[in-house]
């Protein structure tokens, strides 16, 4: 695993940040979705807002944990067990989701431009919306939870195949 490789997935700024989120949450205002290169190489995220990055899924998934603990902890159910419970499991399928997709792309003999890296960047696109969808659970109960679902899930159904 090439380090310069890795840092080209975390070399983003808060602007980024900013804007990939807005994207993630309303994918439908997105206009332009493809990913610039210079002399065959892609800008980095910090440089082109449709570039993958790993930056957001991985404060996506601490916090998906921290909240979820949050959550079990309002409902006078946490325990640090349960809390380590959720995050070895969420890492878990994420590892299995890359894996299938790997060997899809293998079985169907699919050449494609996409890394390992950019296969984890957006299966961990999901915890941004599964965010969304508890916090909208804890302030507005299971009416709130429930519209938060469909429209996480609905702005990623969008958001996936357009990238």
């Amino acid at each position: 695993m090439s380090v310069n490789k890795l840092k080209y997935f975390f070399a983003v700024d808060t602007r980024y940040v900013l804007k990939k989120l807005m994207i993630l949450m309303f994918p439908y205002t997105h206009q332009d979705w493809e990913v610039r290169y210079h002399r065959d190489t892609p800008l980095t995220p910090r440089q082109d807002v449709n570039a993958p990055d790993l930056y957001i899924p991985t404060m996506a998934f601490i916090t998906y944990i921290l909240l979820a603990g949050m959550a079990l902890g309002i409902q006078k159910r946490f325990s640090p067990e349960v809390l380590g419970l959720c995050a070895s499991t969420a890492l878990v399928w994420i590892i299995i989701e890359v894996l299938v997709m790997l060997l899809s792309l293998y079985l169907l003999t699919v050449h494609s431009d996409l890394s390992t890296f950019d296969l984890i960047a957006y299966s961990g696109y999901k915890y941004v919306g599964m965010i969304f969808t508890v916090l909208s659970g804890l302030l507005f109960g299971s009416d709130g939870y429930y519209v938060a679902l469909v429209w996480s899930s609905c702005a990623l159904m969008f958001f996936i195949p357009s990238s």
